[in-house]
């Protein structure tokens, strides 16, 4: 478990199932602020047609093409 951080940061993450033998691989953990949404626009909508949703908000920084419903 990684605790909450409210900055970005990354952190360099390895893994042991015995506590005395760790991976070398150095595996890059993001720590990120959650982001704040204000508004979804529909609200609602048909389940199976696809249907565009504007999401408005702050802290979707970095999140490029990512971001799916």
């Amino acid at each position: 478990m990684s605790p909450a951080s409210y900055y970005f940061h990354q952190s360099v993450v390895e893994l042991t199932l015995n506590g005395e033998e760790y991976t070398e691989d150095e595996n890059i953990f993001y720590y990120y602020k959650p982001p704040l949404l204000y508004d979804l626009d529909p609200r609602e909508g048909p389940v199976r047609v696809a249907t565009l949703v504007s999401v408005s908000g702050t802290g979707f920084e970095n999140t490029g093409n990512q971001i799916k419903c």
